[in-house]
């Protein structure tokens, strides 16, 4: 199996996640992983969980575990459009009050230059498209 098939995978069975139990299986799956596209996705999962914590401290601190080691592979990896992708869905919805947007307009801008090349030639660029309002 090529790395382009698991990293297909792994974006389609992130974006087709309807439950809780969905997500902790992807997780289950993925977490153990070193391939930094697909870490994109389990850290973005990870982050969403918060939602299912009760306490706001307890949610606060998952947001912020996740947002560090987000912000950490996006440093070792500044060109790849995974991070990118997800670090802009996640600060795209991120409430205000979190103070994560600093990357918002750099990340989209990195965002439309991968668009205006990879346009409709990748799975990505459709999941994109169908996710990001750029």
């Amino acid at each position: 199996m090529s790395p382009n098939t698991v990293i297909e995978d792994v974006m389609e069975e992130f974006h087709s996640l309807l439950s809780k139990k969905q997500e902790n299986s992807f997780l289950k799956r993925y977490e153990k992983s070193k391939d930094p596209s697909v870490l994109a996705y389990v850290i973005t999962l990870e982050i969403k969980q918060a939602e299912y914590a009760f306490s706001p401290l307890k949610k606060y601190n998952i947001f912020n575990t996740g947002k560090a080691k987000l912000e950490a592979l996006v440093s070792e990896n500044p060109k790849n459009m995974h991070l990118r992708y997800m670090r802009y869905l996640i600060q795209k919805g991120a409430p205000s009050f979190l103070g994560y947007k600093d990357n918002l307009v750099n990340d989209a801008a990195k965002i439309k230059s991968y668009l205006a090349i990879n346009i409709d030639s990748d799975s990505l660029s459709m999941y994109i498209q169908k996710n990001c309002s750029l």
